[in-house]
Order: structure tokens, then C-alpha cells, then sequence
């Protein structure tokens, strides 16, 4: 048998991210040894790529004298028991199955680093395309929110919102105030037509009483009537009919008396009552005081619609422009997380880093992997031996036979 030398290389794929990042150092530092990843879909995919025709292709590329076909003969690839993954070649020549593992070494360290790096480049693009639009973005918004402050002719319309939520509370309390001013002033017109209404036009300035002559007569009368009575109650009893009508006359005479005035009216003076000057000065005034309150509620009225109308316009205009600048900050925040990542990306790209860790390169064979002499005599002699028993048992089991025959 012809002898076959063996290289051999062991490499892996770090469990762990290989990450950069420039605004943390928690993602740059690293918090555990790399290892390798024990996961059988992920060391699968590893293998896929090495045993891949393209793959191939481009080792034999690289390696003259040695075919497609050829390698893919003497190739093998697989997983030991410590997650690693190995790449062997077999060469009659110890140099060449070196140099075939080797390539296949830097040839599946450079696919993945390559294919890596173009994701990562298409990204860059992707970013750079970004940072270009929303810079156009961020410029188109700055320049609209300039021509909105323009058209509005506002340079902050948080400040004048405040000022006219401030004016609209002081026209609204205006106009309470007035209306209260209102009703008060109508309550005391009413007061003030009521009093004006129980006076006298005219009033009695000076007058004079002399005494009634009618009363004096009755009086008169009445002394003289008692007399008489007296006179009867001395001669008769007082169930006597004169004295009874005595008693009628006397009575009749003080109801008379009390109908009349002891004192009656002499002379009386009269002149126009000053309290209603008073009243209707103070009436007129009040009424000056209504209208002037009213004029200047419908005036308060007014300029309290054309506030609030402002306000709701102003709060309007608040709301587009903190729309427009939440754009911008959406837009800036973009931008800067674009160029954040660009610069991540280009400091990636700057780096010569692998993702391929390799713990044990290929050496060239000292002695060849097969055939392998003790191995061949061991399994030489047990062939032997089991073939010779083999041989005594069925020349044994004929003999036996031909012995027990009767022919």
C-alpha cells in the first residue's frame, strides 16, 4: 500500500460577538475566553462551507497538482469532541498535504472574513445612503420651519400663548366684573324708582295748627250733658229711661269729639321734595353707570372672542410647529445614529480581525498516516487466526460427516 502523510488544522467560531463600538467600552472589553460554539446547526453550516464545491474549487486553484476531484477524495472534514472543527488532508507527499490544508485553512478563513466584511460594507453603504438623505431631510426641515415662523411672524409662540392665556383670564374676569357691576347698578335703579315713587312731589316746608272751634263746642256740650246726667241720677235710678238716654247723648257726643281734631291745620307753606332731586341725580347717574358698564362689557365681549379666536389659532400654530420639530429631532436622532454606526463600521473595516480562531495550524508529517505497520500485523494476525479456526471447523465438520455417511 501506498503510504498517505496527514496535515491537520483545528479551528473554531467564538460563541462570543466580536463587536466595536464607539461610544461604550462594555461592548469592546471582553468578559469571557473565546470558545467555541457547541451549537450543531451553527457547526453544520461551518462544514457546509468547507465541503462546498466553490470552496474546493478554489483551494485546487491554488494548489498545483491536485484537482478538484483529488481533493475531494483526500479531504475530510468534522467536528471532534471539543467542539472543533477539523480540517485533514492525505498526500502521499507530506509537503502537499500540508499545503492542502494550509489553503483550505486560508481559503475558509477568508470566505468567512469576506463574506463578513461585504455585509458589513453593504451596510456602510446603507448608513451612508441614510446620513445622505436625512442630512437633505433635516435641511429641508430647518429651512421650512424658518418660512412657517416667517408667514406667522412669531419668533416663539410658547411666549405669546402665555401672554394671551394671561389676557384672555383678565378680559374674562373684566367681563364678570362688569356684569356684576351690571346688576348691582339695575338692583339699586329699582331701589331708587321705588323710594322715588313713594315721595311726594311736593312737601310742607313750614305750617302752623290753631285749635278746632267744633272740638271747644263739643266739649262744651259734653260738660253739660254730664251735669244733666248727674242732676238725673240724683232723682232717678240708672235703668231710668232719661237716664239712659242721658248716658246715650253723653256718648254720643265723645264719639263726635273723637272724629274731630283737637288742632287743625293754620297756614301751610309747600315746595319741591330735595330727596327727589337727590333720588333722580342719583338714578341718573346710575343709568350713566349702566350703559358705560354694558358699552364696555360688549367692548370686553368683543376683544375676549377676538383673544380666545387668537389663542386657539396660536395653539394651532404651537402644534405644527412642534410637529415640524419633532421631525427635526426624529431626523437629527436618525442622523446621528447613522453616523454613530458609519463610524463603528469604517473602524471595523480599518481592522484586519478574523472571525476564524485557530488553536492548532497544519505541520508537515514526519511519518504517514497509513498504512500503519503494527496496526496491519495486528490485523493480519487476528485475520489469521480467525480464518484458520475457520479453516479447522469446516474441514472438522466435513470429516464428521463423510465419517457418518454409509456410501
Amino acid at each position: 500500500m501506498e503510504p498517505a502523510y496527514r496535515s491537520q488544522a483545528r479551528c473554531f467560531m467564538p460563541a462570543q460577538t466580536n463587536t466595536v463600538s464607539l461610544s461604550t467600552e462594555e461592548g469592546n472589553v471582553p468578559n469571557s475566553p473565546l470558545l467555541p460554539t457547541a451549537n450543531a446547526d451553527f457547526q453544520d453550516s461551518l462544514l457546509g462551507i468547507l465541503q462546498g464545491a466553490d470552496t474546493r474549487a478554489l483551494v485546487a486553484s491554488r494548489i498545483e497538482g491536485r484537482d478538484s476531484e483529488w481533493l475531494k477524495k483526500n479531504m475530510k472534514f468534522g467536528i471532534d469532541r471539543f467542539n472543533l472543527v477539523t480540517i485533514s488532508a492525505f498526500d502521499p507527499d507530506p509537503k502537499m498535504a500540508l499545503q492542502m490544508a494550509n489553503e483550505y485553512l486560508l481559503a475558509f478563513q477568508r470566505k468567512l472574513d469576506d463574506t463578513t466584511k461585504a455585509q458589513a460594507q453593504t451596510r456602510l453603504e446603507t448608513f451612508s445612503t441614510g446620513i445622505t438623505n436625512s442630512s437633505k431631510e433635516l435641511e429641508e426641515l430647518q429651512e421650512r420651519r424658518i418660512n412657517f415662523m416667517r408667514e406667522n411672524g412669531a419668533i416663539d409662540f410658547e411666549s405669546e400663548l402665555v401672554e394671551v392665556g394671561n389676557r384672555q383670564v383678565v378680559l374674562e374676569a373684566d367681563v364678570v366684573r362688569y356684569t356684576t357691576s351690571i346688576a348691582t347698578a339695575e338692583e339699586q335703579l329699582k331701589e331708587v324708582d321705588k323710594q322715588i315713587a313713594e315721595r311726594p312731589e311736593r312737601v310742607e316746608s313750614a305750617s302752623t295748627t290753631v285749635n278746632n272751634p267744633a272740638v271747644e263746642q263739643i266739649d262744651r256740650n259734653i260738660i253739660e250733658a254730664k251735669r244733666e246726667l248727674a242732676k238725673l241720677r240724683t232723682e232717678f235710678t240708672e235703668e231710668h229711661p232719661q237716664v239712659i238716654a242721658k248716658l246715650t247723648d253723653v256718648e254720643l257726643l265723645e264719639a263726635e269729639k273723637a272724629a274731630e281734631q283737637a288742632r287743625i291745620l293754620g297756614i301751610s307753606t309747600q315746595t319741591p321734595d330735595s330727596l327727589i332731586n337727590e333720588l333722580t341725580s342719583q338714578k341718573y347717574d346710575l343709568e350713566q353707570d349702566v350703559v358705560g358698564d354694558i358699552k364696555r362689557k360688549e367692548i370686553t365681549e368683543t376683544e375676549l372672542e377676538k383673544t380666545k379666536e387668537r389663542r386657539i389659532e396660536l395653539s394651532v400654530l404651537k402644534a405644527e410647529l412642534e410637529t415640524i420639530d419633532a421631525d427635526i429631532r426624529n431626523v437629527r436622532t436618525n442622523l446621528t445614529n447613522y453616523r454613530e454606526r458609519e463610524a463603528e463600521l469604517k473602524v471595523y473595516m480599518s481592522r484586519n480581525s478574523t472571525f476564524l480562531v485557530i488553536p492548532e495550524y497544519p505541520a508537515e508529517a514526519s511519518e504517514p498516516y497509513f498504512p500503519i505497520m503494527w496496526v496491519n500485523l495486528l490485523v493480519a494476525a487476528v485475520l489469521g487466526i480467525t480464518v484458520g479456526v475457520g479453516i479447522v471447523i469446516i474441514i472438522t465438520n466435513i470429516r464428521t460427516y463423510r465419517e457418518a455417511a454409509l456410501w
